[in-house]
Parts: structure tokens; C-alpha cells; sequence
């Protein structure tokens, strides 16, 4: 216990089944809005369309239809939702992010601002690796809004597994 092992290269690690999740690694994905602005409606909550991936390691997001992560491993996720929201005739307003799990709201956060609103949450959750899945929603009540994605990825939809359940 505490010692230290030097593992030469080319060796072979062997489990003798004690330990649990050595050497473990699980889904991660990364997507963001297509660049440019992307309306939509003011006053309700609407799911973001993050339809540019930019990785998805184990093929578990959709960027062209539901726009939603569907993790195939069981475990907790570290999951971010962002948006920066604008509008050419408010100056000023509040957006909301939220985080759905299997259709339903498990997350929010709220900013108020002078326009753009940049608005984020990052949130732990777990996921059972069959049929649970997660998508991002936003809301703002500034006058004609639009997701307002340039290169650095003001909107993105990111998660990551962490460890098993």
C-alpha cells in the first residue's frame, strides 16, 4: 500500500480482479451550434440544434437529428450546456440554460445581462447506458433571439464519463 511501481515498456498489466476501474475510460463528446446566428423563438424554451461535432469518441451523439448525447456506458457524466444568446433589437435581457435527461429538466441556470447573454451550466449525472439521454435547452426573453456561435464555441453541448456507477 503507498509503494510505487515502475511499469517497463512493453510490459503487460494484469488485473487480478480486485480493483475496479483500472485502466477504465468511457464516452466523451464534444459538439457546438453551426456557425453563425441561428434563430429562434422568444419567450420559450426550445432545444439548442449543436449540429457541428467536434468529437464523439464512442459515437453516442446525434448532430443531425435529436441533437442528444445517449451515453452506451453505465456511469456519472460530467456534462456542460452553453449558449450565448443575442438579438438585434434588445439591449438587454436574461437567458436560461437547462440540461434535460430522458425529456425532462434536471438542470438550469439563469443570466442577466445587456446583449449577448453568454450562459452556461456545467452539471454531474448519472446514466445507465442503455436508454437514458441528455440534451441542452435554452430560453431568453429578448426581443427576435439568436444563438450567436462564432469559432470559439460560445454554444457547445460537452460531456464525459468519470467513473462507473
Amino acid at each position: 500500500s503507498g509503494d510505487t511501481i515502475s511499469i517497463p515498456s512493453g510490459a503487460t498489466i494484469a488485473n487480478s480482479g480486485t480493483a475496479t476501474g483500472f485502466g477504465e475510460s468511457g464516452p466523451a463528446f464534444y459538439a457546438k451550434a453551426t456557425e453563425g446566428n441561428t434563430s429562434f423563438t422568444a419567450s420559450t424554451v426550445v432545444k439548442i440544434p449543436y449540429t457541428q461535432e467536434q468529437f464523439d469518441t464512442d459515437n453516442c451523439y446525434d448532430p443531425s437529428t435529436n441533437y442528444r448525447f445517449t451515453p452506451t456506458k453505465a456511469g456519472y457524466y460530467l456534462i456542460t450546456v452553453a449558449a450565448e444568446a443575442r438579438s438585434n433589437t434588445s439591449t438587454s435581457g436574461s437567458n436560461s440554460v437547462y440540461l434535460y435527461k430522458n425529456g425532462s429538466s434536471i438542470a438550469t441556470t439563469q443570466t442577466n445581462s445587456d446583449d449577448p447573454i453568454n450562459t452556461a451550466l456545467t452539471h454531474i449525472v448519472s446514466a445507465n447506458g442503455s436508454s437514458d439521454y441528455f440534451e441542452g435547452y435554452i430560453y431568453s426573453n429578448m426581443t427576435s433571439p439568436f444563438l450567436n456561435e462564432t469559432t470559439d464555441g460560445d454554444c457547445r453541448f460537452e460531456g464525459v464519463w468519470l467513473r462507473e456507477l
